[in-house]
C-alpha cells in the first residue's frame, strides 16, 4: 500500500494547490475519496470482511452515496467549498 498512499497524498495536494491557483477565477476544485465500493466488483459487504472490519460504520460506501456527494459538490449548495477532499470511506480513513 506504500505507493498507493503516496499517490493519494499527491492527489490531495494537487486538489489544494490547484484550488489556490484557479480560485480567484471563480473555479472550485474538490476531490472525492471513497473507500472500495463493492458494486464496482459485483460484490457485497459480506464478501469483503477485511475491508468492512476496517471501517467505523461497519460497511463500505455505495456508488449512490459517491454519486450523491459528487452532485452536491458540483451544486451551488456547495459553492463555498474548494480545496478539500471529501472522505467517503465509511470511517476507514479518519483524519
Amino acid at each position: 500500500m506504500g505507493g498507493f498512499n503516496v499517490a493519494c497524498a499527491a492527489l490531495e495536494a494537487l486538489v489544494r494547490g490547484l484550488a489556490g491557483e484557479v480560485g480567484r477565477d471563480g473555479v472550485r476544485v474538490v476531490g472525492l475519496r471513497p473507500n472500495f465500493t463493492p458494486e464496482t466488483a459485483g460484490a457485497k459487504d459480506e464478501d469483503l470482511p477485511d475491508l468492512v472490519d476496517d471501517t467505523l460504520l461497519g460497511r463500505l460506501p455505495r456508488l449512490a452515496e459517491v454519486a450523491g456527494s459528487a452532485v452536491y459538490l458540483a451544486s451551488d449548495a456547495a459553492g463555498a467549498t474548494t480545496g478539500v477532499v471529501l472522505d467517503l470511506s465509511c470511517g476507514a480513513i479518519v483524519g
